[in-house]
């Protein structure tokens, strides 16, 4: 499994929790003011790809190989992040976790849910306030076992069409078995056991855990038991 880690522009999530959440990748790629993110945070960049109308670095693009910058007009069909998700499924990534995004702005959060809805979608997304998971059919995860959930809120939504969507859960205030998720979600759960455990039988769900924090998160992984943290 090909790991890649996108950087975009918006509100970020501190970069001790980036190191906490993804000590290891195989790629990285900053979309937009992105660059201007990984700079500071030490790193360099694989890939920039975007319409770099946001960045304030531009010293680096300029210094870059050509070969790693793809450069868009301001005026096209498809976000920065959307580019950068492309770029890291055509360079052989299936695992993808973004860092970023929103910016304060609601159409710019709705907008960037509908990542989570595309056939390969991103796993994890760390923003300012919080992280989002998405697991469930199509996904590299199916079942999540969270611990260090005191205080935290959890927030289920379905993704794409939820006529036939199935969740199971343990360890939640509110158990999950059984919702009808063609018309609800699971706002502000809440834990009532150390570890809380969720399985999607049938869908896509994204998953919201606030605030941002050092959880731990094992996942089932096609196949395997919940043993892998990430």
């Amino acid at each position: 499994m090909k790991r890649a880690l996108i950087i975009t522009g918006g509100e970020y999530a501190p970069y001790e929790f980036v190191q906490y959440y993804l000590p290891a990748y195989d790629l990285l790629i900053a979309a937009d003011s992105g660059l201007d993110t990984a700079l500071q945070f030490g790193l360099v960049p694989d890939f920039v790809i975007g319409d770099m109308d946001s960045v304030k670095d531009n010293l680096f693009i300029q210094a870059c190989d050509k070969t790693r910058t793809h450069l868009f007009p301001r005026d096209k069909d498809f976000t920065d992040t959307e580019l950068a998700v492309t770029l890291a499924h055509q360079l052989g990534s299936d695992d993808l976790s973004i860092v970023g995004g929103g910016g304060g702005r609601a159409d710019h959060f709705l907008y960037f849910m509908r990542l989570f809805a595309a056939p390969l979608s991103p796993r994890l997304w760390l923003y300012r306030h919080g992280l989002g998971y998405c697991f469930g059919e199509g996904c590299v995860t199916q079942q999540l076992c969270i611990g260090g959930v005191d205080n935290t809120s959890f927030s289920f939504f379905p993704v794409g069409d939820a006529t036939d969507y199935s969740l199971s859960s343990e360890g939640l205030h509110w158990p999950l078995d059984g919702v009808p998720w063609h018309t609800h979600v699971s706002m502000s759960n809440r834990s009532s056991a150390p570890v809380v455990r969720v399985e999607a039988h049938r869908g896509r769900f994204l998953l919201f855990l606030s605030p941002l924090g050092r959880y731990t998160i094992d996942h089932h992984e096609r196949g395997i038991a919940c043993t892998h943290r990430t």
